[in-house]
């Protein structure tokens, strides 16, 4: 029903309509607040960056991101219908693929020879084996992060960032072994 109806977020982002089998929940997302508050604070430093938004789920980081007047995104994510659920979203909110770029993408094993501005990494958010491809996107094995950072440093540009956003749902789903870990 989320891919009909579709979900109403705030941030003056507007309705979104995920993809089956792509997580999208309005509430209670602290990890999505955080983010807008930052860029309303750093909004103008950031007024000609190239954004990679890494797990990009439902596309909710990159419209914040155009929101803040972002000119470019790159969204990547490993599930299938969400690449195939932003695509149907860019096409009903006319955003152009010079302005928003997709790529279905295990972290950068499809981006090729291309640096950013902003990486904003939305990681899964269940420690576990997914099951399914479709899975890919809610759940990690620790080694992700361990890959993640190994390959960064080749994409961002020089005094880029990087921002990386854990889900408040984390916190349930990690012993105090695996938060050490991270």
């Amino acid at each position: 029903q989320r891919f009909l109806i579709g979900i109403d977020f705030p941030f003056e982002i507007g309705v979104i309509h995920p993809f089956y089998n792509v997580f999208a929940q309005r509430h209670p997302f602290e990890h999505v607040e955080l983010l807008n508050e930052f860029l309303e604070d750093n909004s103008l430093k950031f007024l000609q960056s190239n954004v990679l938004d890494m797990g990009t789920g439902s596309g909710i980081l990159s419209f914040l991101f155009f929101k803040h007047k972002i000119p470019h995104v790159t969204a990547i994510d490993i599930n299938p219908n969400s690449i195939f659920g932003l695509h149907l979203e860019a096409k009903r909110r006319k955003i152009s693929k010079d302005k928003l770029k997709i790529i279905q993408s295990d972290l950068f094993d499809s981006i090729k020879d291309q640096k950013f501005d902003i990486i904003c990494f939305n990681p899964p958010w269940i420690n576990g084996k997914a099951k399914t491809q479709l899975d890919l996107g809610n759940y990690f094995e620790l080694n992700l992060f361990e890959r993640f950072f190994d390959s960064v440093e080749k994409y961002l540009n020089r005094n880029g960032i990087i921002l990386i956003l854990f889900s408040n749902h984390n916190e349930i789903f990690l012993n105090e072994k695996q938060k050490n870990q991270i």
